[in-house]
């Protein structure tokens, strides 16, 4: 326990060495002023707009708005992508009928969609969501696909051993073994999300990080645009922690084994 708290304890400590050296830099520049502040803010001016964003509310607010919107359009594509990867990866007839669309659409870049969506539902809250819901579901459902495809034949012979019918041997055996590819593809989907709602934000909205960040660029204020993106990384990561320890826990039989 002792080995695993110090093991832990050098990762972070490690982790902040590169961030340290980054503000150490900035400093430096804005001391000796090599740059001009329309291009570059001091590090100072960044905390102080940060504690200033905190104390008036407007940035846990609008960061608040803004990971609601991340984690229900994050649950509705996930889920899509999800079930609809596991056909593909399940049945080979559904794959020879949907799998040539889904390749070719999945294509198309992220932004593309926004114009489409918004003629679609408007410029509302449903077309930020749905916007999430529609980058997200492209990664889990390619993710979904190959973890089932991944899956040796011997693993797939118990069930047949024990003459499963296919809902329990979905359950019991497709899904467990699918799941560290299905954990990829929902922390790389969380990611995805994070980035389509500052997309979505910075089009069409009237709150949010991603409005912070656009009114911040139309009133040239650099250092809350730069609050803007420490917040979205923060908070981004923070899930991605969470993620992580979902994952760890639904693996835990994967250090059994090893």
């Amino acid at each position: 326990m002792k080995k695993q708290f110090a093991t832990s304890a050098s990762t972070l400590f490690l982790g902040f060495i590169i961030p340290t050296l980054i503000i150490i830099s900035m400093e430096i520049v804005a001391r000796f002023g090599l740059t001009t502040n329309q291009l570059f803010v001091p590090p100072k001016l960044i905390f102080e707009t940060f504690s200033d964003l905190l104390k008036s509310g407007d940035l846990p607010r609008n960061l608040a708005i803004s990971t609601l919107r991340v984690t229900t359009g994050f649950i509705i594509g996930a889920f899509a992508g999800l079930v609809f990867g596991a056909a593909m990866g399940i049945s080979r007839t559904f794959e020879d009928y949907a799998g040539p669309l889904f390749h070719g659409l999945r294509q198309i870049p992220v932004l593309a969609w926004i114009p489409l969506l918004m003629l679609w539902i408007g410029i509302g809250e449903d077309f930020k969501i749905w916007f999430i819901a529609v980058t997200v579901f492209y990664p889990m459902a390619l993710n979904t696909s190959e973890g089932v495809k991944g899956i040796p034949m011997s693993i797939l012979e118990v069930g047949h051993v024990f003459e499963f019918n296919r809902l329990k041997q979905f359950w019991t055996i497709i899904l467990p073994a699918a799941l560290p590819s299905i954990f990829t593809g929902l922390r790389l989907s969380l990611s995805i999300a994070w980035m389509a709602v500052v997309g979505a934000e910075l089009v069409a909205a009237s709150e949010g990080i991603g409005y912070m960040m656009y009114t911040g660029r139309q009133q040239f204020q650099l250092d809350t645009v730069m609050v803007c993106i420490i917040a979205i990384a923060l908070a981004g990561y923070g899930m991605s922690l969470v993620m992580e320890w979902i994952e760890a826990f639904c693996l835990r039989w994967r250090r059994t084994v090893e």
